[in-house]
């Protein structure tokens, strides 16, 4: 990501860059402002995914169920396949997440770097209510994969056969 390369050239000692102009730093901001966007939108795209994938299988395990009959290890391949998708969902959530607090901190390190008067022009916001609200969020997405996938298990373990 650009906003990576950006933060490590301010952070090697001498930087120039409070010499450079403020399109420069507005530059910088920018792009560490589009890698957070970025981020953001590929946390709910994971969780959407997930759940997309347990509707599938689902669907799946049904289709194969009514076909050929085969009771229990349909069922079991499919929870399977259900737990092996939530552990990577969850998986993928926190490593995203870890990415998301260091693109935070990179912002917070680029608003340093303005003068006074374009800093109160960024709006800062108290770093403990953008924590509390990331983190509502990140369990708020854990529990609906949870729960996406207990549920999946549940209608796969309850499958009948459609008359």
């Amino acid at each position: 990501m650009y906003g990576y390369i950006a933060i490590t050239w301010l952070k090697n000692k001498g930087s120039p860059f409070m010499e450079k102009p403020f399109e420069i730093k507005k530059l910088v901001f920018d792009t560490v402002i589009g890698d957070l966007k970025f981020l953001k939108n590929q946390q709910w795209k994971i969780t959407n995914y997930v759940l997309l994938t347990y509707a599938a299988i689902y669907t799946i395990s049904k289709l194969f169920y009514i076909e050929s009959g085969i009771h229990l290890p349909t069922k079991i391949v499919s929870s399977i396949l259900v737990i092996l998708l939530s552990a990577s969902g969850i998986s993928l959530l926190y490593l995203n997440n870890k990415d998301i607090l260091l693109a935070r901190e990179r912002i917070e390190t680029c608003k340093k770097e303005f003068g006074p008067y374009y800093r109160s022009i960024l709006k800062p916001q108290s770093v403990n209510y953008k924590n509390n609200i990331s983190k509502f969020l990140l369990l708020l997405m854990y529990f609906i994969i949870l729960l996406g996938g207990t549920l999946t298990i549940l209608l796969i373990y309850y499958l009948k056969k459609s008359s």
